[in-house]
Parts: C-alpha cells; structure tokens; sequence
C-alpha cells in the first residue's frame, strides 16, 4: 500500500513552476486511489490543468499525455469515500472537457470513464457521442459498452436512445453485442435490430465479404435468436452458409436455440475441430445439450489441445489457431503451484510465416511450446520442442509460482530452480 500523502506530493510538485507532472504520474501507475483526500487533490490537480490560472503563468501548457494520466486515476479508486468525491467534484470536470470536445485527452477515454462512474449526465454524454457518431470507427466503443453492466442504473435509458435511430459505423456493432447480452440474460422483450432497418443492417454484416469484417457477422448470428420476423430464416442460412467457421458456430448456436437439430449437429461436428472444439462443447453445455458432445471429444489430452488452441487463438496471444500442433509429453506429477497432484500436458505448435517474413528468418515458423493442466499458458521465447519435457515444466513452475505471488518462486526463473522445486515433492516425474 503507497504511504499517506505519497500523491499529494506527487501532484504538487508536478504541478509547481518548473514541475513534470508526466514525470510524477508516472512513478504512480500502480497507485490506488483509498482516500478522500487522495481523490480531492486529483480533482484540484484536474482544475488548475484546465485553468491554467494567470497567477501561474509559468506554469507550463499541460499536455494532452499529462491529462491522460491525472485521468488514468479515476479508474484506480478502491473505496466508496475516494470514488465519491471524485464523481462528485471530478466527473463535472471531465464533462465540462467532453462537452467542449478538447482535443487535451482522448473523449471516448471519457465516455468510459462516464459509464464507470454511473450518473446520468454522464450516460447522457454517451448517448450524445453515439449519435454524433464521435469517432465511429473507433474499436474503443466496445470497451465502452463493456462497462455498461446489465445492473448500470443507466442502461436502459441508453439502450432505448440509441435504438432509433441505431447509431453508425462501429458503433452500431458496439451497441449489437451488448444488446446480445441484455437478450440473453432475458432482460429485453424486443430486440432493438429487429426492424426493417435493424435486419437490413444484420444482413449488410452477414453479407460482407472482407475478413477485417467478419466479427461484424458473427455478432449478428449472436443477435437471431432474439428476432420474431420471418426475415431471420434468411439471416440464419446466410451465417450458416459464412465463410468464417466462427460465423458458422455463431450461426449453429443460433439456431439449436431455435430448436433446430440442424444446428445442434453442426455444434457438435465443429466439437471434433481443435480450433473449435472448446467453445462448440460450451455452447452445446449452455444449450443444455450436453449429450449432443461426441464421447471422443471427452477424452482429456483431446479436451487438454483444444484448451491450448483456444488460448492461442486469443486476439491477446497469436489470434487464430497453430497450423500445427501435437502432443509433446504427458504425465502425472505433484504441482507446487496448486500444492496437489494432478495430470499436466505438454503441447508443441508452430505458426507458419507470411512470405516477407520467411525471407527474413531461417525457421520460417514461429514455434513453441504450451503446457495445458494449470494455468493454461506458453513460455514463448523461454521454451521450445527441441528442450526436454523435464526443464519446460521447471520453467513453468517458476512461472507460475511468480504469477501467483507465491514466496516460494525463486527470484530468477531458471531450469535449475525450477527442478529443485519439483523434485522436493517427487524422486521423479511418473509417465502415463
């Protein structure tokens, strides 16, 4: 925990004469804001860089990079008495700077900040800034729809606003995923895309043929369930019949809500796909379908690669599946990390390089490692198929006696260091 008065004397001396308050705030990007006082002096910080006052005039012009960061805090608040004072001296601040549209921080850093703090004047600013279409395009509007929680006391006032209206550009399909949510979790009566312009727009996405677009479509597919005109029988064949599998699965799931067996059977072949396999098998659990999963696919290495695949596929790691992926090793072994004894497996894949890239590298592939039986994860750059199963694991161990803040992780993650930890819990690693 920061000791008392440690941002205080931050922000006074980045805003003194002379001062670098990015400086100052920078040395604080793990700081949490607990205390009222804390929380009055971002507010006076945020005044005095939007006033400027003529008593200061040596006060040098803040920078967009300075508001950013004293912003940044507001979104470090671990106490009701901090999170007060700023929606209550802060937040007007902040409006006031959307409200005139500054070019001094980024305004849709803003909306998200408006959702989080859950007032009205705020909800209404982000009502605003759909219909104006502020920066439409930006993927930004996801994350800002993504803080208006289904219990935001504010989000049925937005959702009714800015259903006619639907807002444009990227926007549109912001608003579509978290109307999805709202439907599933049988909270809306009506889905919004349900007109005659909504469907059209449903069908522009599922019609688009550029891949960049192709999530577009598949939040479409998400939304037919929910729509009651004849019209979605067109929608549902069009994302069944999508050039992307994840369409497709969208599509499947769609219609195996909608009682199709049709879907239900697509659901349960993708079942058998790696790539898929694991969202395929939520899906068919979530429909309470769980008899539909081929018994295969239940086998705990399959079930153990498919975990992999997923988590390599994630946009946060290398976004799509391995070209190539198989079982380096397998076996049972007592796990510091979890302190117990459990069943661990060890995958190797490997990406294949687009053709600049190739010419650039003597492996044209991106190759490695991923262990699956904890915590799912790949020790890129650390570990590869051409290492013995026995110094991967070690290096795991390291890892993730790290990543929990385990006392035990050593203070440098090595091969050795990590043997010696598993070896004080077993004479040997026991082969299945």
């Amino acid at each position: 925990m920061a000791e008392a008065g440690k941002l205080e004397s931050a922000l006074a001396r980045g805003l003194a004469p002379n001062g670098d308050l990015i400086h100052e705030l920078a040395q604080l990007s793990d700081y949490k804001v607990r205390t009222a006082t804390s929380a009055h002096a971002i507010c006076l910080a945020l005044a005095r860089l939007i006033e400027l006052p003529p008593e200061m005039p040596e006060l040098p012009v803040p920078s967009r990079t300075a508001l950013d960061w004293l912003a940044a805090l507001f979104q470090q608040v671990e106490t009701r008495e901090a999170f007060d004072v700023l929606q209550l001296y802060g937040l007007p601040q902040l409006i006031r700077l959307f409200d005139e549209r500054s070019t001094k921080l980024d305004l849709l850093y803003l909306l998200k900040l408006f959702a989080l703090y859950q007032n009205r004047q705020g909800s209404e600013r982000i009502i605003q800034g759909a219909r104006d279409g502020l920066h439409a395009d930006s993927r930004f509007w996801s994350i800002v729809f993504r803080q208006l929680e289904l219990e935001h006391p504010y989000g049925e006032l937005i959702l009714n606003e800015l259903s006619n209206p639907i807002p444009g550009g990227f926007i549109a399909v912001a608003y579509l995923d978290w109307i999805n949510a709202f439907c599933l979790a049988e909270r809306l009566d009506a889905h919004p895309f349900d007109t005659d312009s909504g469907r059209q727009l449903l069908k522009q996405y599922l019609t688009d043929s550029d891949p960049q677009r192709y999530s577009y479509a598949q939040s479409a597919a998400a939304s037919l369930p929910f729509l009651h005109d004849a019209s979605r029988q067109e929608l549902l064949a069009l994302a069944l019949d999508h050039a992307s599998t994840d369409v497709q699965m969208e599509g499947a799931w769609a219609s195996a809500k909608l009682g199709s067996a049709a879907g239900v059977n697509i659901l349960a072949r993708l079942c058998r796909d790696p790539a898929y396999s694991k969202k395929a098998c939520q899906y068919l659990r979530e429909l309470d379908l769980p008899e539909a999963i081929p018994n295969d696919v239940l086998d705990p290495a399959f079930a153990a690669q498919a975990e992999l695949v997923a988590w390599l596929a994630h946009p946060e790691e290398f976004g799509h599946p391995p070209d190539e992926i198989r079982l380096f090793d397998m076996r049972e072994l007592y796990w510091p990390p979890t302190n117990d004894r459990r069943r661990v497996w060890l995958f190797a894949y490997r990406y294949a390089v687009d053709a600049e890239a190739e010419e650039l590298h003597a492996n044209p592939y991106e190759q490695g490692v991923g262990m699956v039986g904890s915590i799912t994860f790949s020790l890129l750059g650390e570990t590869s198929p051409k290492m013995p199963p026995e110094d991967i694991y070690a290096l795991h161990c390291c890892w993730e006696l790290e990543f929990r803040g385990d006392a035990r992780a050593p203070q440098v993650r090595d091969i050795r260091a990590g043997r010696q930890l598993l070896a004080q819990h077993q004479a040997g690693f026991a082969h299945l």
